[in-house]
């Protein structure tokens, strides 16, 4: 009968859409035509002056599709009004309309092609069942940047094509083909779709932005943190001065400075120093205002410089780093001087294990962790963390937005606190760790590198991270120096 020749027709044009699908993704070229579905919905046919008067009318029954009109021409002279649904049949104005023959119920069918769907309705076509569509990206400018898995390998091409037609100001697209290998953080890409430029501008904090992403570490995603951090420092008393000692190209230092904080700033990769130098010229900031010294290594910087904050923005290595405040705390600036034994207030980041804020005992592993590597790196007890005291009832880690409360905590407080940042993986959290560095670590021996070739060597090994309740074991500074759990990881 005709319903089974209807089937049976179905079953072939699907089979070409799926053959002609295959035969382009592995051709490595994009065939839009293949994503496209037939839709059919009722309809009210109406006279063409008016549209306006209906469409207001019957609002709430509207197909209101993305990217389509609610009202057609039929192909006759006369309006289609596309529904969602059938007005109800006691919609009194409705049904005068239909009585007197100025309305007429009906139906429209017509098909939508590649340019009505979303990346991943396309992606969803056009792949196979087994493959899973990449559900995010990072866009920094006009790159967007993909982290395919195996699975993707046969059809990168095609994604990167469709990530590149659907995503507003596009130009580029890559995809990172091997892990983070060097001290600078970087990693390889290869461009799949769009121009071969990886050289962005784009603007943060109100600040204008340009450097190379292939040079360079920037994580768009960390955009909400940038901008608390500098609010809570540009908030502050005047003579607040900020060392960014990992400062990459200047996601806290250049807005800070903007905003009339004194920043002295430093990083090791030469890259992203030259961009920070081009970046504060760009956005007509003072050599007085950020004073940027580098690239050179971090603990060098952080000894032979004055200033009151320290900010070390490289959670896979930035607390080992904290055994540059052995030996002497830095320097005050002219208006601290009174303040002879007090260190700066430093905040940190790290990664730490996955914390579940519904069970005491994941807290308490985040702290074991986090409080064995600062003992390693300062060499003396860190300041009580927030959890410490019995009559503390105060929330053991802070949620990223709590920055205001996490910095008084340490700053008035006393304390070390913690305030959670992000999950970057199924078992490891993003932190920042905020505490005044005790006094006791200017009288300990310094026995870390000052020599960049040396840093560089250290950053680049992998950071071993406590999952678990650590046994207790020798964790002093040289056992700690041996194990150098420290990788060199720019979280901008």
């Amino acid at each position: 009968g005709k319903q089974c020749d209807d089937e049976v027709c179905s079953a072939r044009r699907g089979r070409m859409v799926c053959l002609k699908v295959l035969m382009s993704l592995r051709g490595i070229s994009l065939d839009r035509s293949v994503v496209t579905k037939r839709l059919e919905v009722a309809a009210l046919r109406v006279e063409p002056p008016r549209t306006s008067e209906y469409l207001g009318r019957l609002k709430p029954y509207l197909l209101r599709m993305p990217r389509l009109r609610n009202a057609v021409d039929d192909g006759g002279g006369k309006k289609l009004i596309l529904l969602k649904e059938e007005p109800p049949a006691g919609d009194e104005w409705l049904r005068g309309e239909l009585e007197r023959g100025d309305a007429e119920r009906t139906s429209h069918a017509f098909e939508v092609g590649y340019d009505y769907f979303a990346a991943d309705e396309a992606l969803r076509t056009l792949l196979p069942r087994h493959v899973e569509v990449p559900s995010s990206f990072e866009q920094a400018g006009h790159v967007v940047h993909l982290n395919l898995r195996a699975e993707h390998e046969p059809y990168k091409e095609v994604i990167a094509q469709v990530v590149l037609d659907k995503t507003s100001q596009c130009r580029t697209v890559v995809n990172k083909v091997g892990d983070v290998g060097s001290a600078y953080r970087t990693f390889p890409l290869e461009v799949l779709a769009g121009d071969d430029d990886t050289v962005v501008t784009l603007k943060e904090s109100d600040c204008v932005f340009e450097f190379d992403y292939r040079a360079v570490y920037w994580n768009s995603r960390l955009q909400a943190e940038h901008r608390r951090v500098v609010d809570l420092l540009a908030g502050l008393a005047a003579s607040v001065k900020v060392a960014d000692a990992t400062c990459g190209v200047g996601p806290f230092a250049l807005p800070l400075a903007k905003r009339g904080v004194d920043v002295v700033a430093n990083d090791l990769n030469p890259a992203a120093v030259r961009a920070l130098r081009g970046n504060r010229r760009r956005n007509k900031i003072s050599d007085a205002r950020l004073q940027i010294d580098g690239p050179g290594c971090a603990r060098t910087f952080l000894r032979r410089n004055s200033y009151t904050h320290a900010i070390l923005n490289l959670p896979a290595a930035g607390i080992a780093l904290l055994d540059a405040f052995r030996g002497r705390l830095p320097p005050l600036p002219l208006e601290e001087k009174k303040c002879k034994d007090r260190g700066p207030l430093v905040l940190c980041y790290c990664f730490g294990p996955k914390a579940d804020k519904k069970k005491d005992k994941d807290d308490h592993a985040v702290f074991d962790d986090i409080r064995r590597r600062l003992e390693a790196a300062l060499g003396v007890d860190p300041p009580p963390f927030l959890s410490e005291e019995e009559d503390d009832d105060e929330s053991k880690i802070f949620p990223s937005t709590a920055v205001l409360e996490a910095y008084a905590a340490a700053a008035d407080g006393g304390r070390t606190s913690v305030r959670w940042i992000r999950n970057v993986a199924p078992a490891k959290d993003m932190f920042c760790v905020a505490f005044r560095v005790p006094a006791a670590c200017s009288r300990l021996p310094y026995e870390g590198v000052d020599d960049v070739g040396e840093e560089e060597d250290a950053l680049a090994a992998p950071t071993t991270i406590t999952t678990t309740h650590p046994q207790k074991e020798d964790q002093g500074p040289s056992a700690k120096r041996a194990k150098k759990d420290s990788s060199r990881g720019q979280a901008t």
